[in-house]
């Protein structure tokens, strides 16, 4: 019989921690960018954020269903 592979609450804990590591890295970049390079900085780091939690959680649900 195969396991179940679904998310857990683990993934609400860690969604909620890469928003607010998301918040935290935008007000940095604000904060140092000059003002002419700050639409690619905020992109990047969305872009990064966005990719990086598709990583992790694709690497999670594949350990899981091993």
């Amino acid at each position: 019989m195969r396991r179940r592979i679904g998310c857990g609450l683990w993934l609400v804990f860690f969604l909620a921690a890469l928003f607010a590591a998301e918040w935290v890295l935008l007000w940095l970049v604000v904060r140092t960018v000059p003002q002419d390079r700050l639409v690619h900085a905020v992109f990047g780091v969305i872009a990064a954020t966005i990719v990086g939690g598709w990583i992790a959680v694709y690497l999670r649900m594949e350990r899981r269903s091993r």
